[in-house]
């Protein structure tokens, strides 16, 4: 009698629960009713096995009851499968709880978020199950096919420890071409995932960034996991991406028949291109980067495909200070990074890079003209100050014209005056250890305190001052 009375209360307190949107009641709205309170209330007491025989009736009469008769219906699978002992029974637990997402995918859709839910919990039971790989295998590749860069991060390391899993219980069952495919793509996932996370972390306050922190260093780690994982699985050297990816891209990229057009470098670079050729660049930039196999040859080549398909700052500074010989290709390269970057301090950081590629080419205008843009955007950059008070500095030998010491000496003034921008005070000392002297001030009819013009390339203005006794 006090079990009925109960029921009716629940009956009633839940009454306005069924009104709610997405409830489909039968014609015989009340079982129904009676069914859904009896097993909820079940479950909420633990009574796994009581709940089920309400669930199972309801499953059989009303399948697209609600929504929640299949979230309901994996805790309660969940529950019996925890205590059973018998393998043969818990295993058909299992498979019954596994039906309970494909029948909420059959009545309520939403195929992806389903997936990306029931892959991560098919991994839990059948990690260990040799003869599910080939099914859980292709469980997740649907799921990340669904799901791309939303996949749950539960789902990251679970899918690369089943894909080493089922290569070395089967060593036939997927190709080490097949591996380094889900390996790019997942560590692809956590690249774009990272980026999300850092840009939390710029936009909230110190206290409201920490979770993003956190949820950071979790991707770190996850990633080098997933690298250890793929490297117990496929031996992966510099040979290996040297000599077998490497002709792969070029057969790809020279086999597209029109698909994708060739630069004028001397190594494969596509400005655009498939799917394809973008994701084996992916493998060999990241291999090469991670076994550091340097950037020359088909790695260089992958990080150009990268960078046209996918622009990134990273990638272009890696190009530009790899590009050998060819400075206009290097500078096009730092200029394609400033425009895509929006950080200053990294545009500065940029400018003064291709700043002291002009340097090397002894294009001394051009490297002043750099140094100082990276002036713009970082006003206080020590490195740029440094850097142009060593052009001037070494100037000297360029620009002397032999008719006034004093005047030639300016530009060792004009380094002084940068060093002491930047705070360089030893570099300071070194540049008035240069000054005019008192004595050859005096003999060319100047006064310290002068403005006088620094010719050549320079081109500045500077405050006559002199050398100490």
């Amino acid at each position: 009698m006090r079990f009925f009375f109960f029921v009716f209360i629940n009956l009633l307190c839940l009454n306005s629960t069924f009104a709610q949107q997405g409830w489909n009641w039968p014609e015989n709205k009340s079982k129904a009713e009676e069914k859904n309170v009896l097993y909820t209330d079940y479950l909420k007491q633990g009574d796994c096995n009581s709940a089920l025989e309400s669930h199972k009736w309801l499953l059989d009469s009303v399948p697209n009851l609600h929504v929640s008769l299949y979230q309901n219906g994996i805790k309660i699978y969940q529950c019996l499968i925890k205590e059973e002992k018998n393998k043969e029974k818990r295993n058909e637990l299992i498979a019954k709880a596994l039906e309970m997402f494909d029948l909420r995918i059959k009545y309520f859709k939403r195929e992806d978020y389903v997936l990306n839910r029931k892959a991560y919990y098919a991994y839990q039971y059948y990690k260990s199950n040799r003869g599910e790989y080939g099914n859980l295998y292709r469980l997740f590749t649907r799921a990340y096919e669904l799901n791309d860069k939303k996949i749950s991060n539960t789902n990251l390391v679970p899918f690369m420890d089943l894909i080493r899993r089922y290569k070395l219980s089967s060593p036939d069952s997927i190709s080490d071409d097949e591996i380094l495919e889900q390996y790019t793509m997942i560590t692809d996932i956590i690249s774009q995932k990272i980026v999300t996370e850092n840009i939390n972390i710029s936009i909230h306050n110190e206290e409201e960034s920490t979770k993003y922190i956190n949820a950071l260093e979790r991707l770190k780690k996850y990633q080098a996991l997933i690298d250890e994982m793929l490297t117990s699985t496929v031996t992966v050297d510099c040979n290996f991406i040297f000599n077998k990816l490497g002709p792969k891209l070029t057969s790809l990229t020279s086999n597209l028949e029109g698909e994708i057009m060739q630069t004028d470098y001397d190594d494969v670079s596509p400005v655009s291109g498939n799917p394809k050729v973008l994701k084996l660049s992916k493998e060999i930039f990241n291999l090469a980067r991670k076994n550091k196999c340097g950037y020359t040859g088909v790695v260089l080549s992958s990080a150009k495909i990268i960078f046209d398909n996918t622009p990134d700052v990273g990638i272009g500074k890696i190009i530009a200070s790899n590009v050998q010989g060819n400075l206009n290709e290097a500078i096009d390269y730092y200029d394609r990074s400033i425009l895509i970057s929006t950080d200053q301090n990294q545009k500065a950081e940029l400018y003064l890079l291709k700043s002291m590629l002009y340097n090397r080419d002894n294009q001394k205008a051009k490297s002043k003209q750099s140094a100082l843009q990276a002036l713009i955007e970082v006003p206080s950059y020590r490195d740029a100050y440094k850097h142009l008070g060593d052009l001037y500095m070494r100037s000297y030998e360029d620009c002397k014209k032999g008719e006034s010491r004093v005047k030639d000496r300016l530009v060792y003034i004009a380094a002084h005056k940068m060093y002491m921008r930047g705070g360089h005070d030893a570099k300071a000392r070194q540049a008035i250890a240069q000054f005019p002297s008192a004595e050859e001030i005096f003999t060319e009819n100047y006064e310290v305190g002068q403005e006088l013009k620094v010719d050549c390339w320079i081109n500045e203005t500077v405050s006559l001052q002199k050398r100490p006794n």
